[in-house]
């Protein structure tokens, strides 16, 4: 191999494999470091449980991705990466045997919404209808965009009540937007407990954002969708994509430092000694900590710099996995109420909002939730190939704390088992053949998760908290314009940027805007 390149990318994540295929396609020599034995990241499909009973570790389901111009760009279906719809999307159960199921079909969601309240269907179907533009029109262009300055976004805003509008939504949180668009707490708890899965709490200011992306990306002709044959599925297509246009990835490479000299970045250097040298630049698909405290080194930063990064505020509350494999598909309750409640892809296990200002109460103690709120998915409804015939797999997400009010972060490897039992305890309260279709569960608590990938700071997906003050130009620090850093070619592309974690490449593909400008590439192959 090689140990000269044009680009040297540090983290085989999807974005990084973003940022690679974009460059490699331009006509630049592009490698990609990953320390793990595949690339991907989070996109990740694995046999963790029995043979034949593939479970994505990480990132299930996807919309973002498809909502921006990375997965035609780069032909990913062409790829492996074959993508299918279901009809029920995500849905709410309640203890009283009902369940509402938001469905891909506009209509189908209302009627469905009317049966608990004919004043939330008729707001809920004007908002949906409105916010589809909003979503192709703002929304998406705010992902997949390098983030404009504060005052230049709001001022676009500030001219008509409706921009004004969508300002003050993206200024607040779910709880309060929520809260006063719709009166049922069926409704209420289904939304809110459907967002805080992006990374944030009811009450996180700058997640109202969500609102409108939620109601306006869940209906067609937009949709959640999973990989064929598993979330890896996605990761194998980056990585061919940009195999095949002449770009090297080198797996098992622990990168040990970014080499720099002066205001440089010239290279990196691997745990095993081997140097790469990068005749152009090198971008982090790594968290802020991680690429300037250990991979530079704080003698190499400026102190006040050194302040930023350490400013940075990782995420507190983190999701604990509990993986299944079922020997047949869960039988929901509340089927007799609405019989699709077995077809859907996400069930969510709450009664009312108060439920779940509960949940994150604990949390924020530092507690386990007493009664576990949680997401599950399940994803052999929808691809039957992700299980053997007849069998099915599932999975529950449940925020926690990542220290923990007895025993720190550390006290996780012995309690974990306990919580996936009180996890699995409140989960089969709501399903009829729960004992006896549990063949063998894999767990997977936030220090797991951080072990496997030593980004996802806190076992965080978002690299950093998604708050306020830690999004836009000023995610990961202000120091710097957004992808750029103290050097003058080391970039970022990674969740700890805009627009943060989630499968969508929006990181990767901004960076490489930016980079383009940098390198005043004259022509971009991806403008059409």
């Amino acid at each position: 191999m090689s140990k000269e390149f044009d680009v040297i990318i540090v983290g085989g994540g999807h974005n990084g494999l973003t940022a690679g295929c974009y460059l490699q396609k331009a006509g630049e020599n592009v490698l990609v470091l990953e320390r793990l034995e595949k690339a991907g990241g989070g996109v990740w499909t694995e046999e963790v449980t029995l043979p034949g009973f593939k479970h994505n570790l990480a990132s299930v389901f996807h919309g973002i991705l498809h909502m921006g111009p990375v997965y035609k760009d780069l032909e990913l279906k062409k790829y492996g990466a074959e993508y299918v719809w279901p009809d029920a999307q995500v849905a709410g159960v309640f203890s009283d045997g009902r369940c509402l199921i938001l469905y891909r079909d506009l209509e189908k969601t209302c009627r469905e919404i009317a049966r608990f309240s004919e004043k939330d269907a008729d707001t809920y179907r004007q908002l949906a209808k409105y916010f589809q533009v909003i979503v192709d029109n703002m929304i998406a262009p705010w992902f997949f965009n390098p983030p404009q300055p504060t005052s230049i976004a709001a001022m676009a805003m500030e001219g008509s009540v409706e921009g004004l509008n969508m300002l003050r939504m993206q200024l607040s949180s779910t709880k309060n937007i929520i809260e006063e668009l719709f009166e049922s707490n069926e409704l209420k708890s289904t939304l809110m407990a459907f967002i805080k899965e992006f990374g944030g709490s009811p009450d996180t200011y700058g997640f109202g954002v969500f609102v409108p992306m939620m109601l306006g990306e869940t209906h067609e002709p937009h949709g959640w969708a999973i990989c064929k044959g598993g979330s890896g599925n996605l990761a194998k297509a980056f990585v061919k994509c940009f195999q095949d246009h002449g770009g090297t990835v080198k797996t098992g490479a622990h990168v040990k430092r970014i080499i720099v000299e002066g205001d440089r970045a010239t290279g990196v250097e691997l745990e095993d000694g081997t140097v790469f040298t990068a005749k152009k630049l090198v971008i982090t698909n790594l968290d802020p900590q991680q690429t300037f405290i250990d991979l530079i080194g704080e003698d190499r930063l400026d102190a006040s710099f050194v302040k930023s990064v350490k400013r940075c505020r990782p995420e507190g509350t983190i999701l604990f996995h509990t993986h299944l494999a079922l020997d047949e598909p869960l039988d929901w309750k509340c089927a007799k109420f609405n019989p699709d409640i077995n077809k859907c892809l996400g069930v969510l296990l709450v009664d009312n909002p108060q439920e779940l200002y509960d949940d994150f109460a604990d949390i924020n103690k530092g507690h386990l939730p007493e009664y576990p709120r949680m997401f599950t998915a399940y994803p052999s409804n929808i691809d039957p190939t992700q299980a053997p015939e007849g069998k099915a797999t599932a999975v529950a997400w449940q925020y926690v704390p990542y220290s923990l009010r007895e025993g720190g972060e550390d006290a996780w490897d012995n309690v974990k088992e306990k919580f996936a039992d009180r996890c699995i305890e409140v989960w089969s309260k709501y399903v009829n053949n729960f004992s006896k279709a549990l063949l063998k569960r894999y767990v997977m608590s936030p220090r797991d998760t951080e072990r496997l990938w030593i980004s996802m700071v806190n076992g965080g997906f978002n690299h950093i908290e998604m708050s306020q003050d830690q999004l836009t130009v000023m995610r990961p620090f202000v120091e710097y314009k957004p992808y750029k850093t103290p050097f003058k070619n080391l970039y970022m592309c990674g969740a700890s940027t805009h627009p943060s974690g989630s499968v969508g490449g929006a990181c990767g593909y901004n960076a490489v805007q930016v980079i383009a400008e940098d390198l005043k590439m004259k022509k971009k192959w991806w403008d059409k």
